[in-house]
């Protein structure tokens, strides 16, 4: 299940500076359990992607986040957490403009339900 290019404004506030509002893009895919969709061929069993997207988006909205890498975590905990359905987890954030030499940065993360 993948979604790709999710944006979302996000306030970061390094330790360094006052805190300033960024537009944090998200690339995630989740492992999911499919056969209960497949068999029964309905929207009930299946993955709701939107609620996916929404969790993530107002994750980084009312979060204050200093790290791409604590804004990550705190994603993937919360699909793990929110969503059983969810067996893993792999997101992607990228901060456009962070480095001026570069087109953005990133970080991933990789994280399987225990």
């Amino acid at each position: 299940m993948p979604l790709r290019g999710l944006a979302a404004a996000a306030a970061f506030s390094p330790a360094s500076s006052a805190a300033s509002l960024a537009v944090a893009a998200a690339s995630l895919a989740a492992s999911i359990a499919i056969l209960a969709a497949a068999s029964a061929d309905a929207l009930d069993h299946a993955v709701d992607y939107e609620r996916v997207g929404a969790e993530v988006t107002t994750l980084f909205q009312q979060g204050q986040f200093a790290l791409l890498e604590a804004m990550a975590e705190a994603a993937a905990a919360r699909l793990l957490e929110q969503m059983p359905e969810v067996q893993a987890v792999r997101i992607e954030i990228r901060k456009p403009r962070a480095v001026p030499a570069a087109q953005y940065s990133f970080v991933r993360v990789e994280r399987t339900r225990t």
